[in-house]
């Protein structure tokens, strides 16, 4: 091996490639060949330099230029070959040109180089996922690691067959190029390549024999990642997670050089930086994990359709990471951050989750209203406290928390399912496929953590001002109930506060302020439901939810046309929140002509709605409504409107009545001797409740 090593360090500095003489290689037992200080190294030393006539890539196999050679005096693949996949698919080129160089064996140019790699009959050796056995691999089963793995694999296969379709007709030996050279050869530039546009200049010179239209073509593959590009003893540099160096390239020297930016200590391993890649990253490209927390992601891709992209993109705060890899706008993480700390607005506020997802999920799942104040307002930015649980798009973004807690749920439960009958590690394959598995599990109940709390947050933070007075709770469960806070009402705000508004507590509200028509409409929903009074709405909830908050919709419109400017100024909050409500019906046919319910729905809400209009306190709306054409049916549609695009569905604790046990009525009646009740206990009950802001 020393002398293998030597021989390829004697090569290198024969083509301009070195080390500074204070870098040694070395066997490490833990990461393999590696860079070693043999003295104290200053910041600002220039660690290695690689002349570029070393590196190998697309460009040597298409000899763009004098840089770049393919070192055959036949060039190294036939012309139409080359035409027909450089235009998409230069990187299939590039492996095909390394299975190439190492089936000339001594007579390949890399040959010191190529000797050194891991060889394509020693899968361990390579040590990337994507040549495990299937044993191993099943430890990643549920991960974040198993999709891109089976991705790779499919990818590989088909650029292979594309590669194989085109050298065919050209090549004699085309056989030799078989499926498992070009796994083994994709492999190596996946774990040991460098990014081209940040080690090539698109300024380097590209004379040669082909187009200027192709020399541009070339330089536009750079700029845009199009391949990858092999650095032979500069790839020796390992990753530990640190930035300790500094990347250059020259166009004028036709190098690529890293220097330090720290001291090296004599006996230190020297590491290279191969970016701010998580664990997932690093198994599935390079075959290793980090034991650091700050490693630990979980990546969430958002697939959002074309209409919520272009939302997307309105706002200022989108930023666009891999402007020329689509697939990755919308691609998201969830990091560890096991501290929580509260801000002054009593909020959580960490960066648990990447820039921009909650922005991209309100976008996702925004209704009319609230895609219409995106447009408007593109310097709004919903994860900017304090805004996060005030103003117009709250109930979006409850509504993305729900979403995001029933993913991390479902992804957790993924990785615990499918590592049921793992059984005991038998090699460092599965026992690192096991920790980093482990580790996922831990990223996800620290998010799921937050987000139960965000939850919480959202559901206690608005006291819904005037919408509440004290006389609307009665008793300490119902003051309990949602986490309530009584306040006194409220002078017209400066900024519209939003809450989640459960059912119960809108007809506690219409109690409070409007008793005569409370009374009389909860007597018309316990005949039509047969129901006694006082109405049981933990049962009325279940199904019945969406009809009565039409109901309730309809009522306070009711009022608000009975009483003019009293409503206005004894309710402020809730009348700007219907001001909200009625701008946001920008199409009448949609919010007055259709009526939007269940048809199981519909007799219930027309009979309680007419006999709503009819009773003796509305009167002067009726006459009103009679002269309208309709009548109260746009009414009505306008309340549906409402209903279906401001209420989202939560759990909210109830008290529930239910028999006791026989073994509670014989301890009761032998021990108490007192009359036997049912016994009221708080549950949990799914119900809709409306955003009101």
């Amino acid at each position: 091996m020393a002398s293998k090593i030597d021989e390829l360090l004697q090569w290198a500095r024969l083509h301009n490639t070195s080390l500074h003489e204070s870098v040694v290689v070395y066997q490490d037992p833990v990461t393999g060949l590696s860079f070693q200080a043999s003295e104290d190294i200053p910041p600002g030393t220039t660690l290695a330099t690689s002349s570029y006539e070393t590196s190998l890539s697309y460009l040597n196999a298409a000899g763009s230029s004098a840089h770049f050679k393919s070192h055959s005096s036949d060039g190294a693949f036939p012309q139409p070959f080359i035409e027909a996949l450089r235009v998409e698919n230069p990187h299939i080129i590039g492996h095909f040109f390394l299975v190439q160089q190492y089936l000339l064996g001594e007579k390949s140019f890399w040959w010191n180089y190529i000797r050194l790699l891991p060889q394509p009959d020693d899968q361990d050796a390579l040590g990337v996922p994507v040549s495990w056995p299937e044993a191993d691999l099943k430890f990643l089963a549920g991960t974040n690691a198993e999709p891109p793995i089976e991705k790779k694999l499919t990818l590989w296969k088909n650029e292979w067959g594309l590669g194989i379709w085109n050298l065919k007709p050209h090549m004699s030996d085309w056989h030799m190029y078989s499926y498992k050279l070009y796994q083994w050869a994709a492999s190596i530039f996946s774990s040991r390549s460098f990014r081209v546009s940040l080690t090539i200049p698109d300024t380097i010179p590209m004379e040669d024999s082909t187009s200027p239209e192709i020399q541009e073509m070339n330089r536009e593959h750079i700029r845009r990642d199009n391949f990858s590009v092999l650095f032979p003893v500069l790839d020796i540099g390992n990753h530990d997670g640190v930035n300790r160096v500094e990347w250059s390239k020259s166009p004028e020297s036709g190098h690529f050089t890293f220097s330090s930016t720290q001291t090296m200590a004599k006996g230190s391993q020297i590491f290279n930086f191969y970016g701010n890649k998580s664990n997932s990253e690093l198994l599935v490209g390079y075959g290793f994990i980090l034991h650091s927390p700050e490693q630990d992601i979980v990546n969430l891709r958002m697939t959002p359709a074309a209409d919520a992209a272009e939302l997307r993109r309105t706002q200022s705060c989108h930023r666009r990471n891999a402007p020329f890899q689509p697939g990755e706008e919308f691609m998201f993480y969830v990091r560890r951050q096991s501290v929580f700390q509260q801000t002054s607005e009593g909020l959580v506020a960490l960066p648990i989750f990447s820039h921009g997802l909650f922005e991209a999920l309100i976008c996702m799942i925004a209704n009319a209203r609230e895609g219409r104040y995106i447009l408007d307002n593109p310097d709004y930015c919903i994860q900017t406290p304090p805004s996060m649980f005030s103003g117009p798009l709250y109930k979006a973004l409850f509504q993305s928390l729900q979403i995001l807690l029933i993913k991390l749920t479902g992804d957790k439960q993924k990785i615990i399912d499918a590592g049921k009958d793992l059984g005991y590690p038998q090699n460092q394959n599965q026992r690192m496929a096991l920790e980093y598995r482990e580790r996922k599990i831990a990223v996800l109940e620290e998010a799921l953590l937050w987000v139960t709390q965000h939850l919480e947050v959202a559901l206690k933070f608005s006291s819904f001002h005037d919408l509440i007075s004290a006389n609307a709770i009665t008793g300490p469960e119902s003051r309990k109930q949602f986490g309530i806070k009584i306040e006194e009402p409220m002078a017209q705000p400066t900024r519209c506060v939003a809450g989640l508004l459960p059912l119960e507590t809108a007809f506690d509200w219409l109690r409070a302020n409007y008793p005569d028509i409370h009374e009389s409409v909860t007597e018309i929903i316990a005949k039509d439901q047969g129901e006694p009074l006082p109405l049981k709405w933990n049962i009325l909830v279940e199904d019945w939810d969406h009809s009565y908050w039409v109901v309730w919709i309809y009522i306070i419109w009711m009022l608000w046309a009975r009483d003019g400017s009293e409503f206005l100024n004894r309710h402020p909050s809730l009348s700007k929140w219907m001001s909200l409500m009625k701008s946001s019906a920008t199409d009448p046919k949609e919010a007055y002509e259709k009526f939007h319910a269940k048809k199981d729905e519909y007799t219930t809400i027309n009979d309680t709605i007419e006999e709503i209009t009819w009773l003796p306190q509305f009167r002067p709306v009726r006459s009103l409504l009679e002269t309208q054409k309709g009548g109260w049916e746009p009414l009505r549609n306008f309340a549906s409107f409402v209903a279906k695009n401001e209420t989202v569905h939560v759990k909210v604790g109830m008290n529930v009545a239910r028999k006791r046990t026989d073994a509670e009525v014989e301890e009761m009646y032998y021990e108490d001797f007192v009359e036997l009740e049912d016994v009221m206990e708080e549950t949990q009950v799914e119900q809709r409740v409306l955003a009101v802001c």
